[in-house]
C-alpha cells in the first residue's frame, strides 16, 4: 500500500512541480498556433499533433531548435510513453549544447527532465548525476524552485541507496532554504519538497514527523490563503488561488494517509471532509491519492466512485500509467473480495509487463549499441591519437639517435686519427731508438764478448772463490744469454726455470743471483719476455706481410701474449704497430 501510494505521489508532484515557465516567444509569435505554450497544451492528449506543432513552431521562428528538441523529449516521455526515445534526443541535445552557444534554460529544463525519467526508472546514480548539475545551473540562474526540487530528487535517490537518514536531513535542509523565499515558484517547489519527506517518512514509518511536516504544510498554505499578497514574482497566466486549493488538498490528502496508516480512522475522516470542500478532490490526481485511504475508513462508496473515475481516464493500453490504473483496480477488487476479478486483471497486468519489459529490452539494447559503437568510435580516435603519438616519438628518437650516431662517428673519426698520427710518431720513435738494428731489450754484461770455444751444453758446476767469483759468474751468464739468443731457448712457449738451471749446471738460487748482478733483477719470465718481444719486433719489422700469430709462434708465445707483452714494452699493439708502419 505504502508503495503503491509513493508511486501515485511522486508521479503526481512531478507534475504538479515541472519547470514552469513563461516561453520567451519572438515578436509576433501570438499570431500563430505554432508556439510552445499551444503545443504543451495538448501533448498529453494528442502528443502526434504536439509533435507536429513543435517542428512548425522552429520552421516558422517561434520555439529554438535547440527548445524544440527539449519539448519534443518531453512530449515523448509524459505523452507517448517512450522514456528511451525522451532519454536518446535528451542526452543528445545536451551533447549539441556543449558544443554549441547553450541555451541555459533549456539546458536547466533537460537535466530536469532527465533526472525526472532517472527517478522514475529508480537509476538513482542517475538522478544524482542529473540533478547535481541541474542545482548547478538553477543557483547559476537564481531558479530557487529548480534547486529545490532537485535537491529533493537527490535526497530521494541517497535514501533509495540506503542513504535514509541523510535523505532526510538534505529535505530538511531545502524546506528550511525554501521556507525564506515567497517567490511563487519558490513555494511551490516548496510544497513539492515537503510532499516528497512525508512520503520518504512514510515509507520508513516515521508517522510521527510525517504528520508534523503535513501541518506544517497546511500552515503555511492557510498563510497564504489569508495574505495572498505576499507571494511575489507570480509568472503570467498562473492564478495563485488554483495553486493554493490543490496544496491544500494535496496536503489533506498526505494527512489521512498518515492518519490511516496509523490506525488514527477519526482524524483521518476528519481530513477527508475537509479535504472535500476544496475543487481538487474532483480531480483523478485526488482519487490516485486517496485510493488506500478510503477503505481504511470504510468511505467505500467514495472507494467506488474513486475506481469509477479512474477507469474513465483515457490512456494507452500499454504504458506505465495503464500499469497503475490496474494496480489501482487490482487493490479495489482485493478489499471488495472480487478473487475472479483480482486474478483476471492481474493476468492482464503480467501480460502489460512483459510487454512493457520486452519494449524496454529492445531500447536498451538499441542504448546498448549506440554506446558500443560510441565507445568504438571514440576507442578509435584514441588508437590513432596514440599511433600518432608514437610515430612522433620514434621519429624524433631515430632523428635523436641519427644525430648522435653522426656525433659518434665524427668523435671516432677524429680519435682514431688522433690514436693513428700518435702511433705513427710512436712507431718512428721505436725504429729510430732501434735505428734498423735494434738493441736487444735484455740487458747483457758490459764489455763482455762471447766466447765461441765454450760449449753451451750443460757443464759440472763451478767451484766459486771470492777472488774468480765476479769472473766466473760473468762466464755463466754469458753461457746463459747464448742458450737464450743463439739456441733460440725463448722459442720454446714451454721453457721455465728448471730448464734453464739444467742445461747451465746451476741452481735456482744461482740463477736468481746472476739475473740480479747482470740482469738489472728482472725475473726469469720477464726476462725471457723481453727477448721474445724483442725477436717479434725484429721479425714485424723486416717481414711486414707475414701473420702475426706465425711470429708470435716463432718467439714462444700465444697471440694474446704478445699482443698484452707488445703493448706493454712498446705501447702500441704488433697490429698497430703494422698499420702506422703502412
Amino acid at each position: 500500500m505504502k508503495q503503491l501510494l509513493l508511486c501515485i505521489s511522486l508521479f503526481i508532484l512531478i507534475g504538479c512541480s515541472g519547470c514552469q515557465r513563461p516561453s520567451e516567444e519572438k515578436k509576433g509569435a501570438v499570431d500563430t498556433l505554432y508556439t510552445e505554450p499551444m503545443a504543451m497544451s495538448m501533448y498529453m492528449n494528442d502528443p502526434e499533433r504536439a509533435l507536429a506543432m513543435i517542428d512548425s513552431g522552429v520552421a516558422v521562428g517561434n520555439i529554438s531548435p535547440q527548445r524544440g528538441e527539449y519539448l519534443k523529449a518531453v512530449t515523448y516521455y509524459a505523452g507517448l510513453q517512450e522514456q528511451g526515445k525522451a532519454e536518446e534526443i535528451s542526452t543528445k541535445l545536451l551533447d549539441d549544447m556543449s558544443d554549441d552557444t547553450p541555451d541555459s534554460l533549456t539546458m536547466l529544463d533537460t537535466y530536469c527532465l532527465l533526472a525526472s525519467m532517472a527517478s522514475t526508472g529508480q537509476n538513482t546514480a542517475k538522478v544524482i548525476e542529473y540533478a547535481t548539475e541541474a542545482s548547478k545551473l538553477a543557483r547559476a540562474l537564481d531558479a530557487p524552485d529548480a534547486t529545490g526540487r532537485m535537491a529533493g530528487y537527490i535526497a530521494y535517490a541517497l535514501s533509495q541507496q540506503g542513504r535514509v537518514e541523510e535523505g532526510i536531513e538534505r529535505l530538511h535542509r531545502t524546506i528550511d532554504d525554501l521556507r525564506e523565499d515567497n517567490a511563487f515558484n519558490s513555494v511551490t517547489a516548496w510544497h513539492s519538497v515537503c510532499s516528497r519527506l512525508v512520503n520518504l517518512l512514510t515509507t520508513h514509518d516515521l508517522y510521527d514527523e510525517a504528520e508534523k511536516v503535513c501541518k506544517d504544510m497546511l500552515a503555511r498554505t492557510d498563510h497564504f490563503k489569508s495574505h495572498p499578497d505576499r507571494f511575489t514574482k507570480v509568472p503570467d497566466g498562473f492564478d495563485t488561488a488554483e495553486f493554493l486549493d490543490y496544496a491544500t488538498g494535496s496536503a489533506l490528502a498526505l494527512l489521512s494517509f498518515v492518519y490511516s496508516e496509523q490506525g488514527k480512522v477519526s482524524e483521518a475522516r476528519i481530513c477527508v471532509s475537509e479535504l472535500l470542500r476544496t475543487e481538487w478532490s474532483q480531480s483523478p490526481d485526488c482519487d490516485k491519492m486517496m485510493l488506500p485511504v478510503y477503505p481504511d475508513i470504510g468511505e467505500w462508496q467514495r472507494f467506488d466512485e474513486a475506481v469509477k473515475r479512474i477507469e474513465q481516464i483515457p490512456t494507452d493500453t500499454i504504458s506505465n500509467n495503464y500499469l497503475v490504473r490496474l494496480s489501482n483496480l487490482i487493490y479495489a477488487a482485493e478489499k471488495r473480495g472480487r478473487t475472479a476479478e483480482v486474478f483476471r486483471l492481474a493476468m492482464r497486468a503480467n501480460v502489460i509487463k512483459d510487454s512493457l519489459h520486452n519494449r524496454d529490452t529492445q531500447e536498451q539494447l538499441a542504448e546498448l549499441a549506440t554506446v558500443y559503437h560510441l565507445q568504438e568510435e571514440q576507442l578509435a580516435r584514441q588508437q590513432a591519437e596514440a599511433d600518432a603519438r608514437f610515430f612522433r616519438l620514434l621519429a624524433a628518437t631515430i632523428f635523436v639517435g641519427l644525430i648522435a650516431a653522426i656525433a659518434f662517428a665524427i668523435y671516432f673519426f677524429y680519435k682514431r686519427r688522433q690514436t693513428a698520427e700518435k702511433n705513427k710518431a710512436l712507431v718512428r720513435m721505436i725504429d729510430e731508438m732501434h735505428s734498423l738494428t735494434p738493441k736487444s731489450l735484455t740487458p747483457s754484461p758490459t764489455g763482455l764478448t762471447p766466447d765461441p770455444s765454450i760449449p753451451s751444453e750443460a757443464c759440472p758446476p763451478v767451484a766459486f772463490h771470492k777472488e774468480r767469483g765476479v769472473a766466473e759468474n760473468e762466464v755463466l751468464f754469458q753461457r746463459f744469454t747464448t742458450l737464450i739468443h743463439d739456441e733460440q731457448l725463448y722459442r720454446d712457449i714451454a721453457l721455465d726455470r728448471e730448464s734453464v738451471c739444467k742445461r747451465l749446471g746451476i741452481d735456482r738460487f744461482k740463477l736468481n743471483q746472476l739475473l740480479n748482478s747482470f740482469a738489472e733483477g728482472l725475473s726469469l719470465p720477464a726476462y725471457i719476455n723481453n727477448v721474445r718481444v724483442d725477436m717479434a719486433y725484429k721479425l714485424l719489422h723486416d717481414h711486414p706481410d707475414r701473420n702475426i700469430a706465425d711470429i708470435a709462434a716463432d718467439v714462444g708465445f700465444t697471440p694474446q701474449n704478445l699482443r698484452l707483452q707488445f703493448k706493454k714494452h712498446f705501447g702500441i699493439t704488433p697490429t698497430e704497430y703494422r698499420q702506422s708502419k703502412n
